[in-house]
């Protein structure tokens, strides 16, 4: 009786000091997960703080390279006949294209305008949801686990 004690002693011990193993390295991967949805948050954090600048930025340069540079007060003369450039009186086909170029920039831009609110909805919306995630504790399956 007292040798077969012996061996479930033993097996016993070997069982607490496996749940023990478990639950260390499930603590481990709990405050890895953890450290990375912090480094998320941080990131969405900055990119809530930069991004609406970046855009400003962008859509600044943008407006000003499409600008129509004023064109030149020259006058050129050809031998057939002359030609007189000045603010007031261009090219008839140059100033169609450029007429041409400014309503389909307007258009662009009122469009582009337009889809803003529903943008920054959906992007309300997302970072709902990443709250939402951040304060639900679930588990999540290890197919999802995003790698650093």
């Amino acid at each position: 009786m007292a040798s077969s004690d012996v061996p479930r002693a033993q097996t016993l011990g070997k069982r607490k000091q496996m749940e023990t193993d478990e639950d260390q390295r499930e603590e481990m991967e709990i405050e890895k997960l953890q450290s990375e949805l912090n480094k998320i948050a941080r990131r969405v954090i900055d990119y809530r703080k930069t991004v609406p600048d970046l855009l400003a930025k962008a859509l600044r340069s943008k407006l000003a390279a499409q600008r129509p540079i004023d064109p030149p007060m020259v006058e050129v003369t050809t031998s057939s006949a002359e030609v007189h450039l000045t603010k007031e009186g261009l090219l008839p086909e140059v100033d169609e294209k450029i007429k041409e170029k400014l309503r389909i920039f307007r258009e662009k831009s009122e469009k582009n305008m337009a889809a803003i609110p529903d943008k920054l909805k959906r992007l309300k919306d997302c970072i709902e949801k990443i709250d939402n995630i951040r304060q639900i504790n679930v588990n999540v399956h290890p197919v999802f686990k995003m790698k650093l």
